[in-house]
């Protein structure tokens, strides 16, 4: 019976059995470091989406609203390259002022400054006429959230509906 041990056990140690079992184990820990990474890469996914802010703007009611519809609260809001296409004068272009904060599901009146194509400009009092034949309007909307990462959207509204045209993270601020 003793050399029946004296068998398996050199038969475990030999140069072969070895090589085999450290070949295993490293894939097996390449296998766990690869699911460990994509477990890691997907908790962080969920964190950034639970804090992502998504700021839209629209036209409702004769007012242009600015809305956010994201999960985190948006910061350093700035709205701007905004054109308004209406069907009497044109397309006009628009400024909005920096808006502070926008908590999720908060929405804001903007007003605004219109700019025609003449160089003259108006503020809120033009309302009644930019909005009664709006064609088009478009927003490019920069913000932030609460860990200082840079955001922007372009939205898109014509009277077939809204259309977030793009929604992306700014790798560095302009």
């Amino acid at each position: 019976m003793p050399e029946l041990a004296y068998i398996s056990f050199k038969w475990m140690v030999s140069p072969e059995a070895s090589n085999i079992a450290l070949i295993v184990t490293l894939l097996v820990l390449i296998a766990y470091t690869i699911e460990t990474w994509k477990l890691r890469k997907a908790s962080y996914k969920q964190i950034e989406l639970s804090i992502q802010p998504l700021i839209i703007s629209y036209y409702e009611n004769k007012i242009i609203w600015i809305k956010n519809i994201g999960n985190g609260i948006a910061l350093n809001i700035k709205v701007k390259n905004t054109s308004c296409k209406i069907s009497r004068a044109g397309e006009i272009k628009i400024e909005f002022p920096r808006i502070e904060t926008l908590t999720p599901g908060e929405k804001v009146e903007l007003h605004y400054k219109a700019i025609f194509d003449d160089g003259s400009s108006a503020n809120d009092g033009v309302k009644e006429y930019l909005c009664l034949d709006l064609l088009s309007f478009e927003t490019q909307i920069n913000y932030d959230n609460l860990r200082g990462e840079h955001y922007c959207s372009v939205v898109s509204q014509t009277k077939d509906g809204l259309i977030i045209k793009k929604n992306y993270k700014v790798k560095f601020k302009s």
